[in-house]
């Protein structure tokens, strides 16, 4: 996890408080990331980071559980409802389309995220992947470091954006109604900014 990217986070306990404190960094961690160890905010509220990714969450099961995941790969090659096999390289295609078209480095995503980095091709982007799933993101580690982007990926354990207000990070949701600034999913009929055609439905950016 690089230093950068952990000060465009929000503590999750600090709702009311002021969320622009930088944090102080405690563990195994160079100049420019944390490998593992603790991050502490202005409010002395203490999180894990684990293997590269920033535990936003209130549990902490076992180290135990960690050194024997295996990839699941009907997980990794889950495709969206109405998407098949033969779609694969259209989706592809609308994904890099989409990638393309972005204009800022940094971006926090949520959504079907495993299948997005399966596909995901070379990009200069960075991408901050949440997760309530640490096998999740767990696994996007696996497949990005296999396909070669893994410096571009981020890992936070949480339930949802907790992102730092006075930055200006932009949201992507995948293939989910979750709120964010730009929503990725499939569609029967055209509408939005179409990025392209899966099958017999549409890929939309909204």
């Amino acid at each position: 996890m690089k230093l950068e990217i952990i000060n465009l986070l929000r503590c999750p306990r600090c709702e009311k408080a002021d969320p622009r404190g930088k944090y102080q960094i405690m563990g195994d961690y160079n100049n420019e990331k944390i490998f593992d160890g603790h991050i502490t905010c202005d409010s002395g509220h203490s999180w894990q980071v684990r293997d590269e990714i920033l535990r936003f969450h209130e549990e902490s099961e076992p180290l135990e559980l960690y050194d024997q995941l295996e990839i699941d790969e009907s997980l990794v090659s889950k495709l969206p409802d109405g998407v098949d096999e033969s779609d694969l390289n259209d989706l592809r295609v609308a994904l890099k389309r989409f990638i393309d078209g972005l204009d800022r480095d940094a971006y926090a995503v949520s959504g079907t995220m495993l299948l997005f980095s399966k596909l995901l091709g070379h990009t200069d982007k960075l991408f901050v992947m949440f997760s309530p799933d640490e096998n999740e993101l767990r696994m996007i580690q696996e497949v990005t470091a296999k396909n070669g982007v893994y410096d571009n990926f981020y890992f936070v354990r949480h339930d949802g954006f907790v992102l730092n207000p006075a930055t200006s990070i932009t949201r992507i949701s995948l293939f989910n109604n979750e709120e964010a600034d730009l929503r990725v999913y499939l569609s029967d009929v055209e509408q939005g900014t179409v990025l392209g055609k899966v099958g017999s439905k549409f890929l939309v950016l909204g």
